[in-house]
């Protein structure tokens, strides 16, 4: 039997990827574990996968709370020191209690304890990305921030804003620490990390398809793109309340800030004020009621969760800010989408989105109820963005994703 660990400290929609794959896996025979916050026992637990505690429920508090978690020039520094720093120790004394010898280590990219338990102590070693915002590429670069690279710029202009990049801000940031830590490993150091040690070279899974972002020649080696993983099934709270919901008329605008962004108020505001005004129902899912003003109006129904797999299908349109499964899920339903992406990879989605003519955005600042009016009024009135929704929605395959993925990680793990 193999032994596949899956580290993770990422939010909700970093980790239930991880439990739907986990639990395939151990259908196919293999032992599995997701090594992640506190936060997310339950869940994984309740799925029957073992499950290692990573830091505590504080220190992810901690991280998604910072108010500069949340600006995209700023987020990077706040990861480096709540997120990625305290945990390098502590990951790879979990790895070297298992046996390198049946041990496959499935590590996001920002996690460099699997790098260093791969180089230096031998672990068969994957790295698995949910979005494609860290891939570079000077042909196609990905959107850093709220600004995109223009795309007039020639590939060695791209090259050297990476190297700008890495020697001013990323290298300061990151490398003292990881280089300290390579050398008590018995490492050389590295210079231009994110360029030059990020990746495996075993095998880099993307999960996510090649249409969403099409592979560049000076990507990494091995790297393989399989497709959108969904969320594990999960009971369904309120169904009552929402199929009442949902027969009582047209279909709704739904609304959600995402399972970790705490500064919602005004997002929620917007999303009631347009909804009255275009005379739409609306569903607002968010878990902390602290993020609605006031008694909700009769066209509006909040819930704290319901499942996007289930609610999004019978949707008029889905308004978020740019989490890849909610994208997924979103483009699945075939629905238009309006994101307004805040920091990380959901700029990235976002242009992605647009680009693909699947739906539009709208940066935090230009979030108004004016802007939003018109922005939904183009997407639920533009009939060929509508068909090409439903175009795409027939391109994505959960279950063929899922296969994909396991069988990739299958042949990594066959010789040991």
């Amino acid at each position: 039997m193999h032994r596949i660990l899956f580290p993770t400290l990422g939010s909700a929609g970093d980790v239930y990827p991880l439990i739907t794959l986990s639990s395939y896996l151990q259908e196919r025979g293999h032992d599995c574990t997701i090594i992640a916050n506190p936060t997310f026992r339950g869940p994984v637990q309740a799925a029957q996968i073992n499950f290692i505690p990573l830091g505590s429920e504080q220190q992810y508090i901690d991280l998604t709370t910072d108010p500069l978690f949340w600006q995209p020039t700023r987020a990077f520094g706040v990861i480096v020191k709540k997120g990625i720093i305290p945990f390098l120790q502590p990951l790879l004394d979990i790895f070297l209690s298992f046996s390198p010898k049946n041990t496959l280590i499935v590590s996001p990219l920002l996690l460099f304890a699997g790098q260093i338990a791969h180089q230096s102590y031998g672990y068969q070693f994957a790295t698995l990305q949910l979005q494609p915002s860290l891939l570079r590429s000077k042909h196609a670069p990905p959107v850093l921030g709220n600004t995109p690279i223009p795309d007039w710029m020639p590939p060695n202009l791209v090259s050297l804003y990476y190297w700008l990049l890495d020697t001013i801000l990323i290298d300061p940031l990151l490398a003292p620490a990881i280089n300290e830590f390579r050398a008590a490993n018995n490492l050389p150091p590295v210079r231009r990390i994110f360029q030059n040690n990020l990746y495996s070279d075993q095998l880099n899974l993307c999960l996510f398809p090649e249409w969403f972002a099409p592979p560049q020649a000076d990507w990494p080696k091995n790297t393989i793109c399989t497709g959108f993983i969904a969320p594990p099934e999960t009971t369904t709270p309120h169904a009552d309340i929402m199929d009442a919901f949902l027969r009582a008329g047209d279909a709704p605008l739904v609304f959600t800030a995402g399972t970790a962004a705490p500064f919602a108020k005004k997002f929620f505001s917007v999303a009631v004020q347009v909804s009255s005004q275009l005379g739409k129902r609306a569903i607002l899912l968010t878990r902390d009621g602290s993020q609605l003003i006031g008694q909700m109006p009769n066209n509006i129904l909040h819930l704290p969760f319901y499942p996007l797999d289930q609610l999004l299908p019978q949707a008029a349109a889905f308004i978020h800010t740019g989490g890849i499964g909610s994208l997924a899920q979103a483009v699945a339903a075939g629905i238009p989408q309006l994101i307004m992406p805040l920091t990380n990879d959901q700029p990235d989605n976002a242009y992605r989105v647009s680009r693909l003519g699947l739906g539009d955005m709208l940066l935090p600042r230009q979030f108004t109820t004016r802007n939003l009016m018109v922005k939904l009024d183009f997407l639920l009135n533009n009939h060929i963005m509508l068909q090409r929704c439903q175009d795409y929605a027939l391109r994505v395959s959960f279950d063929s994703a899922l296969k994909k993925t396991a069988d990739l990680l299958e042949e990594l793990v066959a010789p040991l």
